[in-house]
């Protein structure tokens, strides 16, 4: 740290006439730095773009940091936050990005190179100008030999070493989270949305990327592990686009635990790669991108909602049912206090002037008789759920579905439940909100919003 001090000092202190010193230089660093963190881009003075009035308000403060601070502390200031390519900011970040080392153990023509890169960043650059770098980098050792800073042997030695770069690009962005890089994008993508971390979204970047935030979230490592094992061993990253995917959420927090599937979020040969989630909404409530893929039809998995408001009409889950019925014709009288019923099950009706579905179906053979309510849920019967939705008000249905906060994944909007079909789960739901509505019965009826921070 030492050389690298001594290196940038003699380079830029005392130069051209017109020029700033180090401290003037920091000043410019520091009040460009406020500007953006307070989304003021515009107001950001560039070197070449200064007024006399910016000049004169920069040596002011100048001459007053160099009264409250030593040289050593303003040249650590300046090196903490000197640009030296879109990846580095600062030297610890640069000797990371070009010698995957410490600033601590940079070597002489290390440090060299890094300081000759401060004037010019981009021709200097040793990953696409190589010969330049090394020609600054020997500007700067020449200089520093002249001025006592090192021996000749030194510099001899130093000059003579070839470039011997060691590139470590940072590792941004969710792609290189060590688990659960859909969860991280996810948390990325709320904080991102949320005006509590800033007025615009330029400002919520900044705050997330650079504003030294610590994000506790409800991820669950374990968990998470055990999710992503189970994904990835029931149906496997493929090329042929079969997707899965798997959420927890804590019944009575609505925290999520795990977020899973069965992709990569980096393209991978020979595998399905996405970045797009399967567990959450395409949007949230405000209409602000998550990144989701919409939901999955949740099937099946949307009768126990229709089942939930039998019993909340005060209904018993032995009373028998009709299920042997399959036609549910266009004009069957079902109840609504609130809307009409829509959509019919109806081979005969099925005709492009009625629009009918065909007769209604079930998985297996032997399930159309009369049964037990419980015994219709248990089995997941077709016929026995739409036998129930015969004396249930679709009113209660479209209040049970909405209290336990199904939605939409694609959109946000309601799931219309008179529409038949959304008794077997026609509508695409996110995972995570399914989840959430299980957790709701298994917090007797308390529901809480999903969350994960």
């Amino acid at each position: 740290q030492g050389i690298l001090r001594a290196a940038i000092f003699n380079l830029t202190q005392k130069g051209q006439q017109g020029a700033s010193t180090i401290t003037q230089q920091y000043v410019t660093n520091v009040i460009n730095e406020a500007f953006l963190s307070q989304d003021k881009g515009d107001e950001v003075v560039l070197s070449g773009q200064k007024s006399i009035g910016d000049k004169l308000r920069e040596m002011k403060l100048a001459i007053a940091l160099e009264k409250k601070f030593s040289k050593d502390q303003i040249l650590e200031g300046y090196l903490n936050l000197v640009f030296f390519n879109g990846e580095a900011y600062g030297i610890e970040a640069a000797a990371r990005y070009f010698f995957s080392t410490t600033a601590a153990d940079l070597t002489l023509p290390q440090a060299a190179l890094l300081a000759g890169l401060v004037n010019s960043p981009s021709y200097y650059n040793p990953v696409v100008n190589p010969d330049q770098a090394i020609s600054r980098r020997n500007q700067v050792l020449a200089k520093m030999l002249e001025l006592g800073k090192i021996l000749p042997a030194d510099h001899d030695a130093a000059v003579a070493t070839p470039l011997e770069l060691k590139l470590s690009p940072g590792k941004q962005g969710c792609a290189h989270a060590s688990m659960a890089p859909y969860f991280c994008d996810y948390i990325s993508h709320l904080i991102l949305n949320n005006p509590a971390y800033g007025t615009s979204l330029i400002e919520r970047q900044r705050k997330l990327y650079t504003g030294g935030l610590t994000i506790v979230t409800t991820l669950d490592s374990r968990l998470q592990a055990a999710a992503q094992a189970q994904v990835d061993s029931t149906v496997v990253p493929n090329p042929d686009r079969w997707g899965a995917a798997l959420v927890s959420v804590q019944p009575g927090t609505g925290k999520i635990l795990a977020m899973a599937q069965n992709t990569v979020f980096l393209p991978a040969e020979g595998k399905f790669d996405t970045q797009l989630n399967f567990n959450v909404d395409s949007r949230d409530a405000a209409g602000n991108d998550l990144n989701g893929a919409g939901g999955f039809q949740p099937g099946s998995t949307m009768k126990p909602f229709t089942f939930a408001e039998w019993l909340n009409e005060g209904k018993s889950l032995t009373a028998i049912v009709d299920a042997s019925r399959r036609v549910y014709p266009v004009g069957f009288p079902w109840r609504s206090s609130c809307g009409k019923v829509l959509g019919a099950y109806s081979t005969a009706q099925n005709t492009p002037e009625l629009g009918a579905a065909d007769d209604l179906q079930n998985a297996e053979d032997g399930f159309y008789r009369p049964m037990p309510v419980n015994y219709g849920l248990y089995n997941s019967i077709n016929t026995a759920t739409f036998a129930s939705a015969t004396q249930l008000d679709f009113c209660g249905i479209q209040k049970m579905v909405d209290a336990v906060g199904l939605h939409s994944g694609l959109d946000g909007a309601q799931i219309n439940m008179h529409q038949l079909g959304n008794l077997l789960g026609a509508t695409g739901v996110a995972p995570v909100h399914l989840a959430n509505a299980f957790a709701t019965f298994a917090s007797d009826g308390r529901y809480c919003s999903p969350i994960a921070l």
